[in-house]
């Protein structure tokens, strides 16, 4: 078994290669979304950026199921295309940035009775 100081110091690596933090906390679904947005514009990788935006973009439309169906309908043609996953030559980040900046600005977190 490992010794506490080295278990310690490979979850400092991990958590600074992986922008992690493996303190325990109590997160909010608001926390969560707006920690997604953030991380997403600290990410260089598109892929990453572009999962970041989905995850929260998603929490944003699971809290509100009966929200803007516009948005919904343009965030799942962007998710669903598998080529997106795997060509890239667009910077797909940026159109679901666009989609997660008109959620917050229309407080659609703060629409769900």
């Amino acid at each position: 078994m490992p010794r506490i100081d080295t278990v310690q110091s490979f979850q400092k690596l991990i958590g600074t290669a992986f922008d992690i933090d493996f303190d325990s906390k109590l997160l909010s679904i608001e926390s969560m979304r707006c920690s997604l947005v953030s991380r997403s514009h600290k990410m260089a990788d598109r892929y990453c950026r572009f999962r970041l935006l989905e995850g929260a973009i998603g929490i944003y439309l699971n809290e509100n199921c009966g929200g803007n169906l516009e948005m919904g309908q343009r965030f799942h043609r962007i998710v669903k295309n598998q080529n997106h996953y795997g060509l890239f030559c667009h910077d797909l980040s940026l159109p679901l940035h666009d989609i997660a900046i008109w959620l917050e600005n229309t407080n659609y977190g703060q629409q769900a009775a």
